[in-house]
């Protein structure tokens, strides 16, 4: 069976259904579903890819077995972010808006909650799991960040100096430890638990979404209001090229847990873009699309 590549694009009026049939590249729309619902957060299984789970406002967590075209709610509440771990597919985390992390080790069949961070916030938790350990959770709060090497059962405070206003986080593949966050529009980047946060000057701030490819030389890739890109851990950045002109800032940024050379991003404007080559081009999938908050990228074998 040829292989076929699924997106699943997170929007202000619900769930963006792509498929690419053969893997070819060439993306087809093949539905919309829970409109009127923002989307916050996405993410399909890697190993059943069919599988996806959506975190909406106002309707909660929501599940689909098969690809996107029918959801049920299974658990209600306002969350902000859905991750998970492609060596450790049936180990996923939430974190909610009032600041609560979850898990399910079933692959979302059952969901408990984590032990609360010593210092509790109402702030929305972001969450980044360590490339090269499944277990070890980073959840940031405001303006703490926290690490638990046991999958959210303790917490351990991770850097310190960060400003109020934590909006995103990512680890690093190659260098344990390095955590990235966007805080009010700006980069922010740590190399250990007892380390400062320090800022990172872009030249498209305010940004509203970073990714990283991995491989042996890892590429980090910042949205606002153009596309960067950067060889060297953020020390230096070079501007990427897309197909047509961004409309609007870039919202979302997501890469391929098949392939480490295929990335996506998405714009407040509507647009979808791909790239194949660690994200230096950039081509343009769709431009009709609503305002843009998550992509979540599968194949099916």
């Amino acid at each position: 069976m040829a292989k076929a590549g699924l997106l699943f694009a997170g929007t202000d009026d619900g769930v963006v259904l792509f498929s690419n049939p053969g893997a070819v590249g060439r993306w087809l729309r093949i539905g919309q579903e829970l409109r009127a619902h923002m989307i916050r957060a996405v993410w399909a299984l890697v190993d059943h890819p069919l599988v996806v789970f959506a975190c909406t406002a106002g309707a909660g967590l929501q599940r689909s077995d098969d690809g996107g075209q029918h959801w049920r709610q299974t658990l209600d509440e306002q969350l902000s972010t859905v991750v998970g771990h492609p060596r450790t597919p049936r180990l996923l985390y939430l974190g909610a808006a009032d600041g609560r992390v979850y898990r399910s080790v079933d692959a979302g069949g059952r969901w408990e909650r984590c032990a609360p961070v010593p210092q509790p916030s109402d702030a929305a938790a972001y969450l980044a799991v360590a490339f090269e350990d499944p277990q070890r959770l980073y959840v940031g709060l405001g303006a703490h960040v926290w690490v638990s090497a046991d999958a959210g059962d303790h917490w351990e405070p991770y850097g310190t100096g960060l400003p109020w206003g934590l909006a995103a986080l990512a680890a690093s593949p190659i260098q344990p430890g390095l955590l990235y966050a966007i805080v009010e529009g700006a980069l922010y980047w740590c190399a250990g638990a007892g380390e400062r946060w320090e800022q990172i000057a872009v030249q498209y701030a305010p940004l509203a979404a970073i990714a990283l490819l991995a491989g042996k030389a890892p590429v980090l890739l910042a949205g606002g209001t153009g596309l960067a890109r950067s060889t060297d851990q953020g020390a230096t950045w070079q501007p990427v090229e897309v197909s047509t002109a961004w409309n609007g800032p870039v919202t979302a940024l997501a890469t391929a847990p098949y392939h480490i050379d295929t990335a996506f991003a998405g714009t407040a404007g509507g647009q979808l873009a791909s790239s194949a080559d660690r994200g230096r081009t950039w081509q343009l999938l769709r431009q009709d699309l609503p305002p843009l908050r998550c992509i979540a990228a599968a194949r099916l074998a």
